[in-house]
């Protein structure tokens, strides 16, 4: 279910253990040959990739659950050769105290600069520091 209440993309049985949710929702965030979801071009033959992940709780998830959630998340990418090279989580987009999370992985670009903006360019803008209300570091 979407933050605003949106049909999500399954309904599952519940309740599945965290280590199961958590490789179903990143096996669907990298598998590169869905042709209704993919557009990050997740190579699981190339070198190793680098991620940012995200972990959103929806108000109503604690930190420590979704500290669970981002151990698990960061295993289960390893398994396929990515890297996460930064972690984010708490309550970044919240819906009245929804109970549940997101997870969102921005694939790096490769140490080679795709125009001006290679991997460092956007590590460096990742880390600049920010003063707005609803980003929190």
């Amino acid at each position: 279910m979407g933050c605003h209440g949106e049909p999500g993309l399954s309904t599952l049985s519940l309740p599945l253990s965290p280590a199961a949710l958590t490789e179903q929702m990143v096996s669907l965030l990298t598998d590169s040959s869905d042709s209704d979801r993919s557009f990050i071009p997740f190579n699981p033959t190339s070198r190793t990739q680098e991620v940012v992940l995200l972990l959103n709780s929806f108000g109503g998830t604690s930190n420590e659950v979704l500290g669970v959630f981002a151990e698990l998340a960061v295993l289960e990418l390893e398994k396929r050769n990515i890297k996460v090279v930064r972690l984010m989580l708490g309550p970044l987009v919240t819906s009245l105290k929804m109970s549940g999370l997101a997870c969102t992985v921005w694939l790096l670009p490769d140490g080679e600069a795709q125009g001006d903006f290679g991997r460092d360019k956007a590590l460096e803008l990742w880390d600049a520091p920010v003063d707005v209300v609803a980003w929190r570091r």
